[in-house]
Formats: structure tokens, sequence, C-alpha cells
């Protein structure tokens, strides 16, 4: 889809820009977010002559085609509730010995370059994993631990580790939940009270246990009834407020 068309000045220099996104976004989460979008721009030469197209709509074909080659991996690691934000750069080394770096739809073709021609070809994943899991206890956490060693282990294997950036972001759901917001308040409100942690072996202020299991129940049952498209609305619009 091509939309927002305009004329646009950079110094001394005119253009046309349009702003480009996959039709497959309307209607969901990610129609909107820049993420998914991409431009295409046409300078306007000397009398009224038009120089070639440039877009980078690449990178929006690349970050799809890493979202269909990772996600399956990544939600039999993390369960179905996950979300991935990759974005990929690939450098080659030109005739000059120069590693130069740029955008390429074509990530299959990166990916094996990168492999069997290290030297020459590096494929840089970037890539963001959002995991809506509470980790509550030092049992949980452990188990946090091991899968994260699993995907660092399925990253490896697939040639992709050693030029990569990652960062794991575990969303607990709750706040996610329609009724946070009250409920937010509400706790916020409360009179605290005393309460003995085993774990870290201290005592701290917290809202009464009662409220706290009131709070925690209801949120979670809202929660379980959300799908994860709206789970994923939810947490954006939770970071654009």
């Amino acid at each position: 889809m091509v939309t927002q068309i305009g004329t646009r000045t950079f110094g001394d220099k005119k253009y046309y820009q349009a702003k480009i996104y996959p039709k497959s976004i309307i209607g969901t989460n990610k129609y909107g977010d820049e993420y998914y979008s991409a431009t295409a721009s046409i300078d306007i030469l000397s009398f009224g002559r038009l120089d070639e197209p440039g877009d980078s709509y690449g990178r929006v074909i690349a970050r799809k085609k890493v979202l269909k080659y990772l996600t399956p991996k990544i939600k039999e690691i993390f369960g179905e509730r996950v979300r991935l934000k990759p974005k990929i750069t690939y450098h080659t080394r030109n005739k000059h010995g120069v590693m130069v770096g740029y955008l390429t739809p074509d990530f299959d073709m990166a990916l094996k370059k990168s492999i069997e021609d290290p030297e020459n070809n590096r494929l840089l994943l970037d890539l963001d994993v959002y995991i809506f899991k509470r980790i509550e206890n030092e049992e949980e956490k452990e188990e946090r631990r091991k899968e994260i060693f699993e995907l660092v282990q399925y990253l490896k294997e697939e040639g992709l580790f050693e030029y990569l950036e990652m960062r794991m972001v575990f969303v607990d759901e709750r706040v996610l939940a329609p009724s946070y917001k009250k409920y937010k308040y509400e706790i916020s409100a409360s009179r605290k009270v005393n309460e003995y942690i085993e774990e870290e072996d201290k005592t701290v202020k917290l809202p009464p246990r009662d409220l706290r299991k009131k709070v925690s129940k209801v949120l979670q049952q809202e929660v379980n009834e959300m799908s994860e498209e709206e789970l994923l609305v939810s947490m954006r619009k939770d970071k654009e407020g």
C-alpha cells in the first residue's frame, strides 16, 4: 500500500516521498506501527526531470522473513504468547576490501553467505523478544534461564549468534488487563502492612495480602480471556501512554 504522497525538501534538494507498508497489516495492531512501514522517494532534478526512484521497503520484507523464520522455534521454547521485533543488516566486502552494510530483502541469501563465507559476509541481527510470563520465585527464574539458554543454542546452530544483539523482555501480562489501572490506584492508596519475605530474608511494606490476592485473581482472569493480538494492542497503548 502507498499513502501520504507529497513533496519534501532537504537543503536545496526537493523530492517526492511516500509511505509504503504491507497490505496484510491493515486492520491489525501492526497498522500504524512505524516498524512495519518504509518510504519511497524520487529526487526532483533540474527542469522538472525525475531521478530513479528508491525505497527502503526491503527492510520490511526482510523483517517479515526473519519473523517467519524465528517465530516457530521461539514459540516452541517460550510458549505461544511471545512477540518478536527483529532487524537485520547485511554487510559484505567490496572490491576495495571494505565491509559495507546495506538493507537487503533477501534474508535467506544473506544468512547463507554469512555462514559459508564469514570473512566477506556478515548478517547483523538485532532481536527483541517480548515474553508474556511472570517470574515470581527462584524456580521460575531458573526455568526462564534454561529457556534463554535454549534460544541462544538455537541461534548458534542457525549461524545467527556471532553478530547478534538480543534483548529479552518478560512482561507480567496482568499489567495489560483492562482493569489494571483501576486496581493500581486502589493498591497505591491502600494502607501498607509489614510482611516478611523469606526468599530475601527481609521485611517490607506491602498492600494487604487479601487485596493482592483479589486483584491478582481478577487481572489474571481478564488476561486469560484476551487473545495475543489484544495483549499486543494493550502493550502498545501502555508504551504510548
